[in-house]
C-alpha cells in the first residue's frame, strides 16, 4: 500500500504550496494511465485534495513539478495551487531549479576522490522501443543531430565523493537545473561511470548478487520561492 511506502517530507502551507515526498524505487511518479492509482502521485493527491485541480504538463500528471524514474528512489516536488505551478515552470525554464543526485558507479577508467566534471549533450530517443535516451554530441555528424528530439543542450555536473578500488566503484554526486529523461543516468555511463545495477545503461555491472537495487536516488531539490527565498531538501541515500 502507498500510505505504507510513500513518506511526506514537507506538507503544504499557505506560505509554502508545495509537497515534498520521498518515493520508493519500484512504484511509478506519476499515473501510467487515466484509472490508475497505484502511484506516488495519487496517493499524495489523496492527502492533500486540493493538487488535484492544478493543471500541469499532463492532465494526468496534475501539479507534479519533479518526477523520477519508476526504478529511483527520491524527492518528488508537487504543487498544491496554480500559482505555484505556473512560477515554478517559470523557475525551471530559467535555471533556477537545482536537482541532485546520488549514485554508485563503476570505474571503467581511473577516478579520485574530489574529482569534478561537466558534460553536456543532446538526447535522442535510442534501443527497442525507444525505451532508452542516447547523448548526441554538438561536434557530432548531421545525421546524428537530425535525430535528436529536442535542440536542448543539457548538462550533468559530477563530483566524485569517495573511491572503492577494491570494488573499481566510487560514490558520486551529480547535480542538474534542466533535466532530460534518464539524464543523469546516461550521461554517467557516458563518461564511463555506469551506474551500478542500472537496468538500461549499467552496462551489466552488479553488486550482490541476486539484488536488483539500483544504487541511484533523487536525494536533493532546492529553489527560490517567493524569489530570494530559498527552499532546500535533502535525504540521504539509502546506501549510507
Amino acid at each position: 500500500m502507498m500510505e505504507n511506502i510513500v513518506s511526506i517530507i514537507k506538507e503544504p502551507s499557505d506560505a509554502l504550496p508545495f509537497i515534498v515526498a520521498d518515493k520508493p524505487s519500484g512504484i511509478p511518479s506519476a499515473p501510467l494511465s487515466e484509472n490508475d492509482t497505484q502511484n506516488a502521485l495519487s496517493y499524495i493527491c489523496k492527502l492533500f485534495p486540493s493538487c488535484n485541480i492544478v493543471s500541469g504538463k499532463k492532465a494526468i500528471e496534475k501539479g507534479l513539478i519533479h518526477r523520477i524514474d519508476t526504478v529511483t528512489r527520491g524527492l518528488l516536488l508537487v504543487a498544491e495551487n496554480q500559482d505555484f505551478y505556473d512560477y515554478m515552470k517559470i523557475c525551471q525554464d530559467n535555471s533556477g531549479f537545482l536537482k541532485k543526485y546520488r549514485a554508485i558507479c563503476y570505474m571503467e577508467k581511473t577516478f579520485h576522490s574530489g574529482d569534478a566534471f561537466e558534460i553536456t549533450s543532446y538526447f535522442r530517443p535510442y534501443g527497442e522501443g525507444h525505451k532508452m535516451v542516447k547523448p548526441v554530441f554538438e561536434n557530432e555528424g548531421g545525421y546524428a543531430l537530425k535525430k535528436v528530439e529536442k535542440k536542448v543542450l543539457y548538462t550533468t555536473k559530477v563530483k566524485v565523493l569517495s573511491v572503492d578500488k577494491t570494488e573499481n566503484s566510487c560514490e558520486v554526486e551529480c547535480e542538474i537545473v534542466k533535466g532530460y529523461r534518464h539524464q543523469v543516468r546516461c550521461h554517467l555511463s557516458e563518461s564511463g561511470l555506469p551506474v551500478i545495477n542500472d537496468p538500461l545503461y549499467g552496462k551489466g555491472h552488479k553488486k550482490n548478487p541476486g539484488s536488483s537495487k539500483i544504487f541511484f536516488e533523487a536525494t536533493g531539490i532546492s529553489f527560490e520561492y517567493p524569489k530570494g527565498d530559498l527552499n532546500s531538501y535533502e535525504i540521504a541515500p539509502t546506501w549510507t
